[in-house]
């Protein structure tokens, strides 16, 4: 014998249920139904050394397994498999069980992992050594069953007494070398800190063009802007061909942002502020506008705010359109909609994560909710070929929780990814990091002017047709700089600017955990629309807190929390949240307050509304005029509800706008630029056609909604843009 053989002893049981597909979700379900599973196993490693030089070389398993999940019938462990620190994505630390076993004639797979990765002080390593995260699996390989199984520490030491082996170097140095290896790779882990990203396996073509030929063309259209307006505009405008000679039109789009693919986007703490956009990195991602009365955040790049939103695509209301401020003439937008979701494919996310569940359980039961339910997503969640139209493939979603903070994975349905790809093999010119500054026209068409970031300097482009779809703030500052240049634009601009009625909460340090950073951002939502009255509807979603931000977010709910509203005031619960707090603190974040808290994403509709204007000392920024817009009814009604599915979880709900100095801050800015009939009261009318500038002058994307809508606005403002477009091309 030339091979040192080393066995161990290990027991380990946890919750399960039958039908879950997420570990967490199985084990708070069969808690409840004190449903549970577990083994018993003798692991045997037949090459040490073999076994501790390739992380991939496996131990072989054999024992029993315990538990009551199928009831009275045996259960026989056929064979298995244990590897120690395997190398999962981006360098994580693994710990792999795989089984098969029988339970009568029928066959059964168990898989179980745990992960040692991603807490900087380690302080989390006993929770991520002692739990693993386990499915089962049938004949066909899908998942009938899921759960979270853990040792108890208090065997630690019985494990470790169970070493055993025989061959050359047996005894002591034998259990040593092992003994080592564990506290080699657990020293990776703490001085590597968060885990190494790991590199997407896709990355959408790049789109883009050099600025070489951009003001040398004399283009048919010019689209300003690249989020939903004016990616469904350049989709059907690209598409277009005469009838009669089969030849389309000479279009070129400009964003002001750089083009973000796969991979691009931030996987840590310190790599956001190189994120953020400002007057030294004018093409970062992240605008966020300290804009006055209310804040603004939306998103620079190649797909506009869609790089960075939570992708839920929900129809608006029909009684939203037959409010006064819309044109009468507006159609049905039924078939717009349908458009944008064939192009968009969103869909229900097939495994809700825990922190879905934990929200429709407490929004059923409060009172106004008329529904809650699973909200469409535009997130793939198989990987999915759209070579076909669009020519990119997009993965899977690996449920990492990044929707907001930039997906590396190509798995989010963002506007450069499907609108954008499917203009530009179409023959969209694309061209990033143009600025647009102001427009003029004349009887030929219309004077663009913009600055190129790439190169410093002007640039002066001509169209015979340009459609503004930069973004509410965007498209207000470039006809309001246009304005003060002498163009013809209603005395409504910067009129009707509303937040669509935005508010952000957090059910803070519950008694249920929800696993905040697992899963996409939002997959549920809760309507609150009892009111006959749409004016006082309003929705809330339950949203997640992406890896890159959970620390900041951590700290900063830890500071609050004093401010916020105690739910649960007993001394057993006051005992269990400020350990909960102390373990966020320091860093054992899976028994920490923000494992346990939900965060609620609201839109609803406004009672009135504020207005844009231009900064007096800087004409490139623009401002909010709204007094009062914290004093209106919205911001009881909705905190009102969040408070009550905080109430649910025992946690204490939070308001930052409660907490001085925080202004308002909405992700979804509409008006400024309204549709209507009166040119007094709107700058576009029904066509969405700038009052006075016949057909060369459009506006399409959220800032020409005459009203909040109530609900996210992504969908309506594509298939408005779908709408804008068909106008254009009718008339060509």
């Amino acid at each position: 014998m030339n091979k040192t053989e080393l066995w161990f002893h290990e027991q380990m049981t946890g919750f399960f249920t039958w039908g879950a597909d997420d570990p967490r979700t199985g084990e708070v379900n069969g808690r409840a139904k004190n449903e549970w599973f577990g083994f018993d196993l003798t692991i045997h490693v037949d090459d040490l050394d073999a076994f501790v030089a390739n992380r991939e070389y496996p131990a072989k398993v054999s024992g029993k397994y315990l538990g009551n999940l199928f009831g009275a019938q045996p259960v026989t462990l056929d064979a298995g498999t244990f590897k120690f620190m395997s190398r999962g994505a981006g360098d994580t630390r693994l710990m792999e069980h795989r089984h098969t076993f029988s339970v009568g004639d029928k066959k059964y797979t168990f898989v179980g992992t745990k992960f040692l990765d991603d807490d900087p002080t380690q302080i989390d390593a006993i929770h991520d050594l002692t739990t693993l995260y386990s499915t089962i699996h049938d004949e066909r390989d899908v998942i009938v069953a899921a759960g979270v199984l853990h040792f108890p520490m208090k065997d630690f030491a019985r494990l470790v007494a169970s070493f055993d082996t025989k061959g050359p170097g047996a005894g002591w140095g034998a259990k040593m070398k092992f003994l080592r290896m564990f506290l080699r790779q657990e020293l990776h882990v703490l001085l590597a800190g968060f885990r190494e990203p790991p590199a997407p396996s896709i990355r959408r073509r790049s789109l883009v063009k050099p600025h070489d030929d951009v003001d040398t063309t004399t283009w048919d259209v010019v689209i300003i802007g690249s989020g939903y307006g004016g990616g469904a505009v350049a989709k059907e405008l690209a598409s277009w061909r005469d009838p009669a000679t089969g030849v389309g039109k000479n279009i070129a789009l400009f964003e002001r942002g750089s083009e973000w693919r796969a991979g691009d986007f931030a996987d840590e703490p310190w790599e956001m502020p190189s994120k953020l956009k400002s007057p030294i990195n004018p093409t970062g991602l992240f605008d966020f506008n300290l804009a006055g009365d209310v804040d603004v955040l939306c998103g620079n790049g190649l797909g506009g705010t869609s790089l960075i939103n939570a992708n839920a695509m929900i129809e608006a209301p029909r009684a939203v359109f037959a409010l006064p401020q819309w044109p009468k003439a507006l159609p049905d937008l039924a078939p717009y909609y349908e458009r944008a979701n064939a192009v968009l494919r969103p869909s229900l996310d097939p495994e809700p994560p825990l922190k879905s569940q934990v929200f429709l359980d407490a929004a059923r039961v409060v009172k106004g909710c008329t529904s809650a339910s699973l909200v469409p997503i535009a997130v793939a969640f198989e990987r999915t070929d759209r070579s076909a139209d669009t020519g990119n493939i997009q993965d899977a979603c690996t449920r990492c929780g990044g929707c907001v903070s930039g997906c590396n994975f190509t798995a989010k349905g963002t506007v450069d990814m499907n609108y954008l790809s499917i203009a530009e093999k179409n023959g969209l010119s694309i061209y990033s990091e143009l600025e647009v500054i102001r427009v003029e026209t004349d009887a030929d068409g219309v004077t663009i002017v913009a600055h190129d970031h790439q190169r410093g300097v002007e640039r002066t482009i001509r169209a015979k047709q340009a459609v503004i779809s930069a973004g509410t703030l965007g498209s207000f500052g470039i006809l309001a700089r246009s304005k003060q240049r002498a163009l013809s634009v209603s005395d409504a601009l910067g009129s009707r600017f509303s937040g669509n009625a935005d508010v952000i909460g957090f059910g803070y340090n519950g008694e249920k955990q929800t696993a905040q950073s697992y899963g996409p951002t939002i997959t549920s939502v809760a309507k609150f629309w009892d009111d006959p009255d749409v004016k006082k509807h309003f929705v809330i979603e339950e949203g997640g807190i992406p890896r890159v931000l959970t620390a900041l977010v951590r700290g900063l709910l830890v500071a609050a929390a004093p401010f916020g509203r105690d739910s649960n005031t007993s001394i057993s619960n006051e005992l269990h949240e400020w350990l909960r707090e102390k373990a966020d603190l320091f860093g054992w974040q899976s028994r920490g307050a923000l494992e346990s808290s939900l965060t609620f994403l609201s839109v609803g509709m406004e009672d009135h509304f504020g207005a844009l204007e231009l900064d007096a000392n800087d004409p490139k920024r623009v401002r909010v005029r709204w007094p009062g817009a914290k004093n209106q009814g919205f911001m009881q009604r909705i905190p009102a509800a969040m408070n009550a599915m905080t109430e649910r979880i025992d946690g204490t709900f939070i308001q930052p706008t409660s907490v001085k100095p925080m202004e308002l801050l909405t992700v979804h800015p509409l008006g400024g630029c309204v549709m209507g009939d009166d040119p007094a009261t709107s700058v576009v009318d029904v066509r969405g056609a700038v009052h006075g500038q016949g057909d060369k002058l459009f506006v399409a994307d959220g800032s020409i909604m005459a009203t909040p809508l109530g609900v996210n606005p992504a969908l309506t403002i594509a298939a408005l843009g779908a709408y804008i477009a068909d106008g254009i091309t009718a008339r060509w």
